[in-house]
Formats: C-alpha cells, structure tokens, sequence
C-alpha cells in the first residue's frame, strides 16, 4: 500500500511540475493527484497551480488501490 500502486499517483512528473528542482531521481518520484492542485508563487514570482509531490515507496491515509479492469 504505497504510493507506486495507488490510483491517484502520477510517475515521473515531479521535475516537470515543481518550482524547485526534485532533489530524488526522476523514477523514484511522482505526483499525487487525490486533490485539486494548489497554487504557489515561485522565487521569481510567477503563479503556478502543483500537485504534491510524493516518493513513490511512501503512503498516506487516503490510498486507493488500482481497480482491475
């Protein structure tokens, strides 16, 4: 029950998404899309909406497993 099988986790869009830069390897990261992403305002300024970023071997109390189809 860890984040790489939940269905609300996203792989390998952390770097693409993040104001800073991942500081964990591309594959070992991702994002987790259970809420609406929230907006943040970077170092430079600009406004952008990000989901939260999660390390794939982590969970949390919302876990959903991935349904069969």
């Amino acid at each position: 029950m860890t984040c790489s099988s939940c269905m609300h986790f996203t792989a390998k869009s952390a770097s693409d998404a993040t104001v800073q830069p991942a500081t964990e390897p591309l594959g070992a990261v991702g994002v987790c899309r259970r809420w609406p992403p929230r907006m943040t305002r970077s170092n430079s300024g600009h406004i952008a909406s990000l989901f939260p970023n999660v390390h794939r071997a982590h969970a949390c109390g919302e876990y959903q497993g991935v349904i069969p189809c």
